[in-house]
């Protein structure tokens, strides 16, 4: 608040933030990420102004299946406001070979927000939100039939287990708790943490007196009983009942099923899915999410999609912490590189490796879906210059995403910014960060830095006749134009054998519990530091011994009482009156905003100081 950079950095080492160049010329960005309106935890708001806390200049905000038009309007706005470039990315599902892949199409090239709101908002777009809202529906119902697995089969194991006696789930209070969000699992584990924590809390109370006075291994037990209830969390509550293997009774509808229920648009193969999708908007970015797909398979639907997928998603903090990335990341990686190099020689050497490991595969097993898969793969080895040519124009991109839903301990918050961005004095701090923090990833970023000098003009004709003298001179670039400094990013690598130059902005924290323990916590005595004394009462200490010297000097150096009574006051008076006059003025004056009272403009913590010293 006082901008002095020394207390700023200070408040940033604190929070772990990161310290960004003052010409806000950073490439910080986050292309996944989730708000309430889905699975997370914050609103369209609350997301866009943490995104500008951390830095972040690029975002794009992930909803599943539709997105509707208010959403789109808050999130908007709220960009528009902090000046964040924010993308609005809708995830479909699509079969591929018996399983779903994820896309991820956000329209683009459409750059005024009422425009964008209009595009969502118009008929044949409206009608296709309706159609995932049908899957949406389709897929939150399998919540909902967990929920009732969990009150019957989990719910009195672990009342039992745990010596609790936890009341079957209602679902209108989940319904409630979820408010505006998509029903997922995510939720329902939270919501279950929520009911379990004051039981357990309760339970522990209760095993304090029996913990000091067991012994042997009565106690072992208590004490192990009691670290388990310590260290739950809502990941630890969907790996045990919540996961589909510990529910295996209920229809799974993220894995495809010949029935009647299923929804239209979950029957529709990745190619077909994308042609529909660019009917709506000529413009747009399609990204694959790769996750569990291997080099064959991503092969295969850059080919069959005929240059429809513009983008790969070739890093989800999300999947990398679970150790769940792609099988194959390597290799999807080197087939991006040489689709885009255009090097068919290259290409067409990886593409036989892949026919050489499907024979290897097939030698060990046979199989008739790899047998196809081989035929489909020496297809387009003989047509690999069609391949090309559908990423010959603008190439196949890169996205790097967070998948961040900030619900979860374990997981790292959004955000990454590239190192050779930031300022010197953030790339030193590094090595001083606590572990979990500002750590980098196995991806490297080639980037160029662009500076630009734009002539300055102004109104006046002797001004202007100066910068044009200026530019003519040697270093007139100094004075004549206006110097900006940015940068470009060429793409994205996978590093091999060393760490790459892009940074999580998110941490997570190294120890974590629920506050739970037999043992009687000691108090230890805290003192308040007076930076936390009440502002009020500082300013009012601060005028008082200001006062007392200045009035001894009045008192025993002036002898007409006027000035020795009240000299100090008309001095402290004269003092003050100017310090606001200033700040008032310093302000705008009488043409001030309306908005804003005239002691909007004014630090009485700044007055005081000054009154005092």
């Amino acid at each position: 608040a006082s901008g002095k950079p020394r207390i700023i950095k200070k408040e940033l080492s604190k929070y772990h933030l990161l310290e960004m160049p003052e010409e806000w010329n950073q490439i910080a960005f986050d292309h996944h990420v989730h708000d309430v309106n889905t699975k997370g935890r914050k609103s369209a708001t609350h997301l866009i102004l943490d995104a500008w806390i951390k830095g972040i200049r690029d975002l794009t905000v992930v909803y599943y299946n539709y997105v509707e038009s208010g959403t789109v309007t808050e999130l908007l706005e709220a960009a528009s406001i902090m000046d964040i470039n924010v993308q609005i990315g809708i995830e479909f599902s699509a079969l591929f070979q018996n399983k779903y892949v994820k896309i991820v199409w956000t329209p683009a090239g459409i750059t005024d927000k009422q425009d964008i709101v209009k595009f969502f908002s118009k008929m044949p777009v409206s009608e296709f939100m309706k159609e995932g809202k049908t899957v949406s529906a389709y897929q939150q119902k399998y919540v909902l039939d967990v929920l009732n697995i969990f009150n019957k089969r989990h719910r009195p194991k672990i009342n039992e287990y745990y010596g609790i006696h936890i009341h079957p789930l209602d679902k209108e209070q989940f319904l409630k708790f979820v408010g505006t969000g998509q029903l997922s699992i995510l939720h329902l584990a939270k919501f279950i943490y929520n009911k379990l924590m004051p039981l357990m809390h309760k339970r522990i109370k209760e095993l304090k007196p029996l913990y000091a006075s067991a012994q042997g291994d009565e106690k072992e037990n208590i004490a192990a009983l009691a670290d388990e209830m310590n260290h739950i969390d809502s990941e630890i509550i969907t790996s045990k009942w919540l996961n589909p293997d510990k529910n295996s009774e209920v229809h799974n509808p993220f894995i495809p099923h010949d029935t009647q229920d299923i929804p239209s648009l979950l029957k529709l193969p990745l190619q077909e899915l994308l042609t529909i999708l660019a009917h709506f908007h000529s413009t747009y970015k399609a990204s694959l999410d790769i996750n569990n797909l291997y080099v064959e398979d991503v092969l295969e639907l850059l080919y069959d999609c005929e240059g429809m997928i513009t983008h790969l998603e070739l890093f989800n903090l999300k999947d990398y912490i679970e150790n769940n990335p792609s099988p194959d990341l390597i290799g999807i990686n080197k087939l991006k590189i040489a689709i885009n190099s255009e090097n068919v020689i290259e290409l067409k050497r990886i593409v036989r490796n892949i026919v050489q490991d499907i024979d290897a595969s097939l030698a060990d097993r046979p199989d008739k879906r790899i047998a196809k898969k081989k035929v489909k793969i020496v297809e387009i080895l003989f047509d690999i210059e069609r391949l090309q040519n559908f990423y010959k124009a603008f190439g196949l991109h890169t996205r790097i995403g967070s998948d961040s839903t900030g619900r979860s301990r374990h997981l790292h918050g959004m955000g990454f910014v590239i190192r050779e961005t930031l300022p010197a004095s953030a790339r030193k701090g590094f090595r001083y960060s606590p572990k979990g923090i500002h750590e980098s990833i196995n991806l490297t970023a080639i980037i160029n830095k662009r500076i630009t000098f734009t002539p300055k003009i102004r109104f006046s004709h002797v001004t202007n006749f100066f910068y044009k003298i200026s530019q003519r001179l040697i270093g007139g670039h100094l004075f004549g134009y206006t110097r900006v400094k940015d940068w470009i990013v060429q793409d994205y690598f996978i590093s091999t054998g060393h760490q790459g130059n892009i940074i999580k902005l998110g941490g997570i924290q190294d120890k974590y519990d629920n506050g739970l323990t037999l043992e009687t916590p000691r108090k230890d005595k805290q003192t308040i530091p007076l930076k936390y004394l009440n502002s009020g009462l500082k300013n009012t200490l601060k005028i008082f011994f200001g006062f007392i010297p200045a009035f001894l000097t009045f008192a025993l150096t002036k002898d007409w009482w006027v000035l020795a009574y009240c000299g100090a006051f008309i001095w402290f008076g004269i003092t003050g009156f100017r310090n606001i006059l200033q700040s008032v003025l310093g302000g705008g004056g009488i043409r001030r905003s309306p908005l804003l009272k005239w002691n909007s403009y004014v630090s009485w913590d700044r007055i005081t100081d000054s009154l005092f010293f």
